[in-house]
């Protein structure tokens, strides 16, 4: 992404796009360390919870606590991966990773993991998660919810992440014998295949850029260049030209 410096609300963006963590201006956007907690401590005491849960099928109580060790792991995922050091194999026991906690105690001051330690408890959570889920692929709609098929996506990007490459096309190919379909972009130019409602999507869950996000960036030149402008079909659905030349992202947004 680019930033377009000429934008309204651009000082809420321009700190982090310089990489400026001294004297910030205070109109910088926070951006979600203490959320992705919020959510893993629902996450916990859902988990923690499983044994005394009362009053629905097993088989229901099993699938929201998959949910939420799929849940959790995601947020972690999130967390090392901004706020840690990339997954390199060769130092990750001793990188510095984010706090883990699998309680629910907000008073509690929690230590610093390594990557691997991070790493390994979202591997052992997505084991766990897969265990317990009972629903193989959500129904429209549902679709933000954690599935089987969710959870094999998901666990072959930590792979990924970890260049774990087998495990990745292993954990892929399971994955696409429950949904390998493709969205027609021949057909259908109104979907998006990241939209919950294309035949492809697998795991509708995401942070919805806000207005102020898509209207203070552009596309950078060097992703813009990567397409076939004239006969890549995606081009013309996932970029909108400015009148400046400059492209923007047609990628919804909220306030």
């Amino acid at each position: 992404m680019a930033l377009s410096t000429s934008a309204l609300g651009v000082e809420q963006y321009e700190d982090v796009f310089i990489w400026n963590d001294v004297n910030p201006s205070p109109l910088t956007r926070i951006f979600p360390y203490a959320s992705l907690y919020n959510t893993i401590f629902y996450t916990n005491h859902v988990i923690n919870s499983e044994s005394t849960m009362e009053g629905t099928p097993p088989s229901d109580i099993e699938q929201l606590v998959g949910e939420a060790y799929a849940l959790r792991a995601m947020q972690y995922f999130e967390l090392v991966n901004l706020y840690g050091k990339p997954y390199n194999k060769a130092t990750a026991i001793t990188d510095a990773g984010v706090p883990i906690t699998t309680e629910y105690d907000a008073e509690k001051d929690y230590p610093v993991k390594t990557v691997e330690e991070v790493y390994t408890l979202i591997l052992d959570d997505l084991d766990k998660a897969e265990a317990l889920l009972n629903i193989e692929k959500q129904d429209l709609g549902y679709n933000y919810r954690f599935s089987t098929v969710a959870v094999k996506a998901f666990k072959t990007r930590v792979y990924l992440y970890q260049q774990e490459w087998q495990n990745a096309i292993d954990l892929a190919n399971e994955a696409l014998a429950i949904n390998a379909e493709l969205q027609n972009l021949n057909s259908n130019v109104s979907i998006m295949p990241s939209e919950y409602n294309a035949v492809e999507s697998i795991l509708a869950l995401e942070t919805i850029a806000s207005f102020d996000m898509v209207n203070n960036t552009t596309i950078s030149n060097s992703l813009i260049t990567a397409y076939n402008q004239t006969d890549d079909l995606r081009f013309s659905l996932y970029f909108n030209k400015n009148t400046d030349g400059s492209f923007s992202s047609k990628k919804k947004c909220g306030n």
